[in-house]
């Protein structure tokens, strides 16, 4: 079920957004904050106005959480969004220790 540690079984579950979100923080071992703006701009989703944006980027966050893809995320009053990864998540070497 795992390519490259994005979760296929996980994938099946996603809005194009959500896809998006995977394969960008399946890159990242410890992520660190980015703004709402730049993950707009990244994903292509430039047909939302910010606030539709964060709206939905609120509800996509929220699902790859209940998926355990994230143990928990953030939105600062920012607009930074930070996470925190699940351990099947975590850094590569890890998984390999």
């Amino acid at each position: 079920g795992l390519y490259t540690k994005v979760d296929k079984n996980i994938r099946k579950k996603l809005s194009p957004l959500g896809k998006w979100l995977q394969s960008y923080y399946s890159t990242h071992s410890k992520p660190y904050p980015i703004k709402i703006e730049s993950i707009q701009e990244l994903s292509g989703s430039l047909h939302y106005s910010k606030s539709q944006f964060k709206y939905i980027l609120k509800d996509e966050m929220e699902v790859l959480r209940s998926l355990n893809f994230f143990t928990s995320y953030t939105i600062s009053a920012e607009n930074l969004v930070s996470v925190v990864k699940g351990s099947l998540y975590g850094q590569i070497g890890e998984a390999i220790e």
